[in-house]
C-alpha cells in the first residue's frame, strides 16, 4: 500500500473517531502497513535518550525482557503518527509450560489530542488464556500494563495476535531504546491456572452489598490438588474493599456456612486480600499448604468490606470456562446470593461472576500412600 493510499484510508475518518478507527480491523491493516513501510531507524544521537529507568518489581517473577529500537516517526494526514521499532534480546517466554514470543510492539499516536491518546501495540505469537492474561504485565521501563486491561484486536497473522493499551502516555518521540519486560506474579511462578472464566466477555456486572458466592468444582486428579488463588474482578471505581472466603458446599451446591460465620468458621479458609483494591484483576492468595480434594465442589464467599456500602463486582453470562483450564475443573452457572429468609440461593439471571483458580495437582508419593489424609469439609491437612 502506498503512502497515499494510506493517507486517503485515514483521512476517511474524522478526528473525533479515531480511537474508534483504530480499534477496527481496517485500522490494523493500517498499522500493518506502517510496520512494513516505516524505515527502522534510529532518531538523531543528539536529541535520543538511550537510558531507561527500569526500576526492580516487588513480588512479580520476570519471564521475558527485551529491547525495541524504536524507529523514526512518519506523520499522515497531519495528525496519525505511527513509531515502529525492532526487537531485541529475549522476546520468548513460557508460562504453564507453553511457550510464546513477542513478535511487534509499537505506538499509534493522534497528535492533535496528545500524548494521553497514544496507544500502545503488543503483538505474540499466540493468545493467552483469561487466566494468564490477568497475571501477565508488560513493564515499558517504569510504566507498567496490565495485559487484562488491553483489548485483544484480533488475529493480524498466521503466527500473531495483537493486544491493544489505549491511553497509555507513551511518547517514544525522542527515544532510540525501551527496556520491556514481562512479569507474573511471584507466588505463582510454578502454579497453573486450574480454571478460568476471565476471558469470557465482561457483558455484565453485578453492584450489590449483599454477600454472594460462586462455586466451582475440582477435577479428578487422586492426589488433590494445592490452591494458591483466587481471582475476580472488580469494576468498583471507588476501590472499595471485600473479602473472599473458601467453604464447602452442602446440598445442592450452596455454602454450608451463613455469611454471619465468614470467615472464621472452623470449615472454612479466610484468603489473604491484596492490597490494593483499584478496580480491575483482584487477588486473593491461599494460607501455605491449602489443598482441595478431587471432584468436589467448592464456593468461595465475597462480603464487602467494613464501612463499605457496595460493590461492584464484573460478570458475564457465559457458562463456559476458558480454552487451557485443568481436566474435569468447571464454574458454577450463577453467583449464589443469601436470601432474607435466611437460606443461600442460585440467582435466576445466569449470570456468572468472574473467577479464576490458581495452584497445581499434587501426585501420590512413589510408594503409593499419600501423607495427606482428607477431614470431613473436603479439605485436607498434611500429617
Amino acid at each position: 500500500m502506498a503512502d497515499t493510499a494510506i493517507e486517503r484510508t485515514i483521512s476517511m475518518t474524522t478526528r473525533r473517531n479515531l480511537l474508534q478507527f483504530v480499534r477496527s480491523r481496517k485500522a490494523l491493516a493500517v498499522a500493518a502497513a506502517l510496520a512494513a513501510l516505516v524505515p527502522l531507524s534510529f532518531p538523531s544521537p543528539a536529541t535520543a535518550q538511550t537510558t531507561c529507568n527500569a526500576p526492580t518489581l516487588t513480588d512479580r517473577t520476570v519471564i521475558a525482557t527485551t529491547t525495541v529500537n524504536v524507529g523514526t516517526s512518519q506523520l499522515y494526514s497531519g495528525y496519525f503518527t505511527g513509531i515502529l521499532g525492532s526487537l531485541s534480546g529475549d522476546s520468548s517466554f513460557t508460562i504453564n509450560s507453553d511457550s510464546y514470543t513477542i513478535t511487534r510492539l509499537f505506538t499509534i499516536n493522534n497528535d492533535n489530542v496528545g500524548e494521553s491518546s497514544v496507544i500502545f501495540i503488543f503483538g505474540i505469537s499466540s493468545e493467552l488464556s483469561g487466566g494468564d492474561r490477568a497475571r501477565v504485565q508488560v513493564h515499558v521501563c517504569d510504566e507498567t500494563l496490565r495485559l487484562i486491561d488491553a483489548a485483544l484486536v484480533g488475529e493480524t497473522g498466521v503466527d500473531e495476535v495483537r493486544y491493544q493499551f489505549d491511553g497509555t502516555g507513551l511518547d517514544w518521540s525522542s527515544e532510540s531504546s525501551r527496556t520491556v519486560r514481562l512479569s507474573i506474579p511471584t507466588a505463582d511462578s510454578e502454579d497453573a491456572t486450574l480454571v478460568s472464566n476471565f476471558a469470557q466477555a465482561s457483558d455484565t456486572s453485578n453492584d450489590t452489598g449483599n454477600p454472594r458466592a460462586m462455586r466451582f468444582s475440582t477435577g479428578p486428579n487422586l492426589g488433590g490438588y494445592r490452591l494458591s488463588s483466587i481471582s475476580t474482578i472488580s469494576e468498583d471505581d471507588e476501590n472499595d474493599s471485600f473479602s473472599a472466603t473458601l467453604c464447602p458446599t452442602g446440598a445442592g451446591g450452596f455454602p454450608q456456612v451463613a455469611p454471619s460465620a465468614v470467615p472464621s468458621h472452623r470449615s472454612c479458609v479466610a484468603l489473604t486480600a491484596p492490597d490494593s483494591f483499584e478496580a480491575g484483576v483482584i487477588r486473593f492468595t491461599a494460607p501455605l499448604n491449602t489443598y482441595l480434594a478431587p471432584s468436589t465442589t467448592y464456593t468461595v464467599v465475597f462480603l464487602k468490606g467494613s464501612g463499605v456500602d457496595r460493590v461492584k463486582y464484573d460478570a458475564t453470562y457465559s457458562a463456559s470456562e476458558d480454552a487451557g483450564s485443568a481436566t474435569g475443573w468447571t464454574i458454577g452457572n450463577g453467583y449464589e446470593f443469601y436470601h432474607a429468609s435466611g437460606e443461600w440461593r442460585t440467582t435466576t439471571s445466569t449470570r456468572v461472576y468472574h473467577i479464576s483458580i490458581g495452584g497445581s495437582a499434587v501426585s501420590k508419593s512413589v510408594s503409593g500412600v499419600n501423607p495427606i489424609v482428607w477431614t470431613v469439609e473436603g479439605c485436607r491437612h498434611r500429617h
